[in-house]
């Protein structure tokens, strides 16, 4: 019983700090409202340029599918979504972060654009 009282007070602090670091909240329906209409005017305007977009294209784009755009920052429904773009190896990568949940696309040297895939990041990532 004496050891129960002294690591209680240790059980609670790792209890709430679990409880409060894993917001479990996915946030990819509300990113894929963006996501997938910009899916669609990039395979539009890469048909159309056969190059990819500069970031000023790209935030005219965002601002037609609804975001209002503060930076590399969509403001969409009150949410901030992170919008990250970048170019290797001759494919073109498209990231919007919510919180832990992140969702992405990319125009594959085939010249083909592949869905929005989301994924949701551990509150907890433990190291080697």
């Amino acid at each position: 019983m004496q050891n129960l009282k002294t690591k209680l007070p240790l059980l609670v602090l790792v209890a709430t700090l679990f409880i409060g670091c894993c917001d479990s909240t996915d946030y990819s329906k509300t990113i894929k409202k963006v996501a997938e209409p910009m899916l669609k005017e990039l395979d539009v305007f890469y048909k159309k340029n056969k190059r990819h977009p500069t970031v000023k294209e790209r935030d005219v784009m965002l601002k037609k599918v609804g975001c209002k755009m503060d930076g590399d920052e969509c403001l969409y429904d009150g949410d901030k979504i992170l919008v990250d773009t970048y170019s290797y190896d001759g494919e073109y990568t498209f990231g919007m972060t919510l919180e832990k949940t992140y969702c992405n696309f990319a125009l594959q040297k085939n010249k083909k654009f592949t869905s929005v895939r989301c994924y949701n990041n551990p509150c907890i990532k433990l190291g080697q």
